[in-house]
C-alpha cells in the first residue's frame, strides 16, 4: 500500500506525494514545474527534501463510493 507523505514549502498548503516504496515517490510537480493536472511522475524521494522539511506520513484513506 503506497503512503501518502507530507512536507512543509514555499506554498502555504505544503505538499504532498505517494511513496512507492524504495525512496521512490509520485508527484504531481516531481520535475519542479508548476502543478499540472493529470501529469504524474515518479522519482527519489530526497529530490523533494529540498523543498523543504518532511513532516510525516500515513497510509491514505480512500473510501469507496465517496468524493472529497
Amino acid at each position: 500500500m503506497p503512503l501518502a507523505v507530507f512536507w512543509r514549502s514555499g506554498n502555504p498548503a505544503g505538499h504532498v506525494a505517494l511513496s512507492l516504496g524504495n525512496g521512490q515517490v509520485i508527484s504531481t510537480d516531481f520535475d519542479g514545474t508548476d502543478y499540472r493536472a493529470g501529469r504524474l511522475s515518479a522519482g527519489p524521494i530526497t529530490a523533494i527534501d529540498t523543498w523543504g522539511p518532511r513532516l510525516g506520513w500515513r497510509a491514505p484513506n480512500f473510501r469507496a463510493g465517496t468524493e472529497g
